[in-house]
């Protein structure tokens, strides 16, 4: 089967790259609100990726409500100059899909999926203890990219400092070597744990962010 995306929708685009892109790392952005009250957001995204190795670098994409409006993340990423990246454990599967409901921006998201917010050392952002690894990012560049219902903003954050469970951390070669198991992104609703496919609602797709 061929064909062009020159005339792709919105919903058509996002099909052919979760499709065709698997499986995709599902991690935690974690950040703070910077309008005095210093909430804390949460969010799952499989658009996650490495860019440059020296300085470390790492990018992820948060598109924008249907509306056009930005979401929570790159809202505060942009305020703040910085967030956390935490990957996450097959055992979390439920807590990804339910941290992806939408919420008031002062809703305690940590809290309504059962997690504990950790201090960072250099930045402001909280990460999750929980996570197998947590990567302390401040924002490198940001670029708007797409047009319509269609735009996004992709974030390069620095990451300058890193925290690691006890399943990495082994040595500081073979911490991040050691083959730990990662929850997947496969396809719109189905999810990679031990190796095996299995579904889970429409509604409850982290492959964007809140």
């Amino acid at each position: 089967m061929d064909f062009s995306t020159d005339t792709f929708s919105r919903s058509q685009g996002r099909e052919l790259l979760t499709s065709v892109l698997v499986p995709r790392p599902v991690v935690w952005i974690s950040t703070v609100e910077r309008d005095g009250t210093e909430n804390y957001n949460l969010a799952p995204f499989s658009s996650i990726a490495p860019v440059c190795n020296q300085p470390p670098l790492i990018s992820f994409c948060c598109n924008r409500r249907m509306d056009g409006t930005e979401k929570n993340t790159a809202r505060n990423v942009k305020q703040s100059g910085e967030f956390v990246v935490n990957t996450v454990s097959p055992a979390f599967l439920e807590q990804v899909c339910s941290s992806a409901e939408e919420f008031e921006t002062e809703a305690d998201r940590f809290g309504h999926v059962g997690l504990l917010p950790g201090q960072c050392k250099m930045v402001k952002a909280p990460r999750v203890t929980e996570a197998l690894a947590s990567l302390e990012c401040v924002l490198f560049k940001c670029v708007e990219l797409g047009e319509g219902d269609g735009r996004t903003d992709l974030f390069i954050g620095r990451i300058v400092y890193v925290h690691l469970s006890d399943a990495r951390n082994t040595g500081r070669r073979s911490a991040t070597r050691r083959q730990v198991p990662l929850l997947a992104a496969l396809d719109l609703d189905w999810y990679l744990l031990q190796g095996e496919a299995v579904f889970r609602p429409q509604a409850q797709r982290p492959s964007n962010g809140k």
